[in-house]
């Protein structure tokens, strides 16, 4: 049995589609999918005044903040892409990532300045993805996952084998018209980082000026988390960036310029 649907979620649309054997198991594996990617919107977006990242942005140049598991592991995520990166993917905004003071002992996190903010913009979405499918997969009915997280794409199976796919990258400036097209045989997702939906959202943190110089960047990725990170950190620093990817397997990127 298939099981679709569609919610609102950390402002872009959630597409979801389970397949599974028994009764009613592909509905209760998509709502499960929807629940847990909900409820780590509400601890991970700066949009939400109840969020524990909020909480820390508050507190940015008072006092440490102390947050939940899965926020500390979100936040310590970033910090790995922003290290690797040299910075092109950073989670903090108003200054450098190496101001960010997280301790794993008291699982706290301050902000130094009340200049500073966290956005986990750059790797939330993935983030949610992987901790959902963690879950969703232990149940013995799933067959096969596929999602669409606002453009970020997720496939999953079973066997490891996803059914056979397509992936078209649009043309962000050309409406309705493809930069390229590829396919996706194996577990995996999928992200591209432009400018297109809202221009100048993708800020390069080290200059903090909006990314310039690319169409977009797609990045494929054995996980979620590191689609998106990569693929941000690919579109603010350019074919520079393709170096970071060469000692890490399982990866492949597509830079489109502008």
């Amino acid at each position: 049995m298939i099981a679709a649907g569609t919610r609102y979620v950390m402002a872009t649309l959630l597409r979801v589609e389970t397949e599974a054997g028994g009764p009613g198991a592909a509905e209760r594996a998509r709502d499960r999918l929807f629940d847990e990617i909900q409820r780590l919107e509400g601890l991970l977006s700066r949009y939400r005044p109840d969020s524990e990242l909020t909480r820390v942005n508050r507190s940015a140049g008072l006092r440490p903040e102390r947050v939940g598991p899965e926020t500390f592991a979100a936040i310590e995520r970033s910090l790995e892409f922003a290290r690797a990166s040299g910075g092109a993917f950073s989670p903090v905004a108003g200054g450098d990532f190496r101001d960010l003071r997280a301790n794993p002992a008291e699982r706290t996190v301050y902000l130094p300045s009340p200049a500073l903010s966290l956005d986990l913009g750059g790797i939330g979405k993935g983030f949610a993805l992987d901790r959902a499918m963690e879950q969703a997969r232990t149940s013995p009915d799933l067959e096969r996952v596929f999602i669409d997280f606002g453009g970020q794409l997720l496939f999953w199976a079973k066997d490891g084998r996803s059914l056979s796919a397509t992936v078209a990258v649009e043309d962000p400036v050309r409406p309705g018209a493809f930069l390229a097209d590829f396919a996706v045989r194996s577990n995996c997702s999928v992200s591209t980082s432009s400018q297109a939906e809202r221009p100048g959202h993708v800020v390069d943190r080290r200059s903090g000026r909006p990314a310039r110089g690319l169409s977009s960047a797609t990045v494929i990725a054995p996980t979620a988390t590191e689609a998106e990170a990569w693929s941000t950190a690919l579109f603010v620093a350019g074919r520079e960036g393709l170096a970071w990817l060469e000692a890490r397997p399982g990866l492949e990127a597509y830079l489109f310029p502008g």
